[in-house]
């Protein structure tokens, strides 16, 4: 399974996560908007220094089917630089649609600029206001299966508060927790 995370909103509970995935050594993929790498280099710096692996999530968080071709590769491309020019690190292969908005014309882009669409198989719902930590823990552990990609957010306080607890149980039982490109090449 490979927990992945989306960075594109707050950054306060993030250090929570990063101390959480330092205790548990476990490396993650984490999704970024150049927005947000604009307002948490430090963060960006720290994610890299810990082993993490990156992807990209676009500049802006705009719906790419409502884009033309030529604002796709922007959106890709503006990552692409903040991200090398900030950590020496590539976000490829990787890119994850923002609000998971793709079409066959957005994969092709995408694809054409050297990326991979990457969706998830379920997620926490940790994006939505009232979603408490329990609730971020339940459908952490409760849709696990082998292969699975999990997306969560960096900005959720409720997931930082649950990941610990995510990590235990789903170590416990019997799962293996991978980064992105080790779960695809397995």
């Amino acid at each position: 399974m490979a927990l992945t995370f989306d960075a594109g909103a707050d950054s306060v509970p993030l250090l929570s996560i990063l101390e959480t995935l330092r205790q548990a050594n476990l490396r993650c993929t984490f999704f970024v908007t150049g927005l947000w790498v604009l307002e948490n280099p430090d963060l960006l710096q720290e994610i890299v220094a810990d082993g993490h692996e990156l992807g990209n999530h676009s500049s802006t968080h705009p719906h790419f089917t409502e884009l033309t071709d030529q604002e796709i590769a922007q959106e890709l491309a503006a990552v692409e630089e903040l991200v090398m020019q900030s950590t020496g690190q590539s976000t490829k292969p990787y890119f994850r649609p923002p609000f998971g908005n793709r079409d066959d014309r957005v994969r092709r882009v995408v694809q054409e600029n050297g990326y991979i669409t990457i969706y998830w198989t379920y997620q926490v719902w940790d994006w939505v206001g009232d979603r408490t930590a329990e609730e971020v823990f339940n459908y952490a552990v409760d849709g696990a299966r082998n292969g699975a990609i999990v997306v969560m957010h960096v900005g959720a306080a409720e997931t930082a508060e649950a990941l610990p607890g995510i990590i235990e149980e789903l170590r416990a039982r019997g799962y293996r927790l991978v980064t992105l490109s080790e779960l695809l090449v397995s």
